[in-house]
């Protein structure tokens, strides 16, 4: 059976009976630990634990739930969902029952004098924090969900205007996974709304150093031109929103932000060309494109994952190198693997 027919069955069999039917999920979770398909079907079967509590009891999740990754991304998706809706209450309420549990046992996670606990998005991340931050204590992992109910509840909290509240969830997120670039931006955000610009300019700078997507890429580059545009350096400014465009065509910020200088500037802007934006980062001490060890890194996972014959996540690596800069030779890499354009 598939997944969608497994998850009917065994929804069929629920009984309506809160203790009985959180025994046969959890029966339910061990039968299929060993299936082609458990990750998916432990996700599947802990959404459908978090379902057949009573809305009271949602709000009211134990500490063992929140250490389930199963429940704890049903929960977060949940409250996603209803902010997606404009059910603002229902989701800040039940963001505020996952924060406040995870609250409650971080301290069990505090780092020692031998180990971390931290989360991260994919291999990639792990790698590049040792790389740029090389820890010296071993790294012990905890649910990503951790991370992400932080971020979600701090740019909630900042939609709300409500910056203070914000900072402190999103510095959280950022306690759980450092290299996630967008609680980096959404922290800029707050800087930003402080009139922080030093720290503003921080930020952003960290966040270009860990970008590994073109299209957070492009939004380092622009936060940078925000910045420069703030200090009047306007020639600096122009060469960071065109050279942002570069990873991110589609994106209309650009376009206005440079008519934006050029009123202010009181002079006509003339795109640089790459040597002359080049030269203006060097100047500046700003990286040009992605960091070197982003890219040696995600060479080196999606060579291991060919040689392993992964070959979905040898592509997911080779592409994220060829968005990036557009190599040829990375093109040729991504058309060899067997599914690819050249088989």
């Amino acid at each position: 059976m598939g997944y969608e027919q497994i998850i009917q069955e065994i929804k069929s069999n629920l009984s309506g009976d809160l203790q009985s039917d959180l025994v046969y999920l959890q029966e339910q979770l061990n039968k299929y630990k060993e299936h082609e398909l458990s990750e998916e079907l432990a996700w599947g079967i802990g959404r459908l634990m978090f379902e057949v509590l009573p809305d009271d009891q949602k709000e009211l999740l134990g500490e063992s739930l929140v250490q389930d990754t199963r429940v704890l991304g049903a929960v977060l998706e949940e409250a996603q969902n209803e902010i997606a809706e404009q059910h603002y209450d229902r989701g800040v309420t039940l963001l505020e029952s996952l924060v406040e549990k995870i609250d409650a046992i971080t301290p069990k996670f505090e780092a020692d004098n031998e180990h971390l606990y931290l989360c991260f998005d994919n291999l990639l991340e792990e790698i590049l924090y040792r790389q740029l931050y090389n820890p010296s204590k071993e790294i012990l992992p905890v649910p990503q969900e951790y991370a992400d109910t932080f971020l979600v509840y701090g740019n909630l909290l900042l939609e709300m205007e409500r910056f203070k509240e914000a900072r402190k969830a999103l510095l959280k997120s950022n306690r759980w996974n450092p290299m996630k670039v967008e609680t980096l931006f959404e922290l800029g955000e707050v800087y930003k709304q402080n009139q922080q610009l030093k720290r503003y300019l921080e930020i952003t700078v960290r966040a270009l150093s860990q970008a590994y997507t073109p299209k957070n890429l492009a939004r380092c580059y622009r936060n940078l031109g925000y910045y420069y545009v703030e200090k009047e350096n306007y020639e600096l400014a122009v060469a960071l929103y065109c050279f942002s465009v570069k990873f991110d065509k589609k994106n209309q910020i650009p376009e206005a932000a440079l008519q934006y200088i050029q009123h202010k500037w009181g002079k006509r802007v003339v795109p640089p060309n790459f040597e002359q934006c080049r030269n203006l980062f060097a100047q500046h001490g700003i990286q040009l494109g992605p960091n070197e060890k982003v890219l040696s890194i995600a060479v080196t996972l999606g060579d291991r994952a060919r040689d392993a014959q992964s070959y979905d996540e040898a592509n997911y690596y080779y592409t994220l190198v060829y968005e990036l800069t557009g190599d040829p030779e990375v093109k040729g890499w991504i058309d060899a693997l067997p599914g690819g354009d050249g088989h």
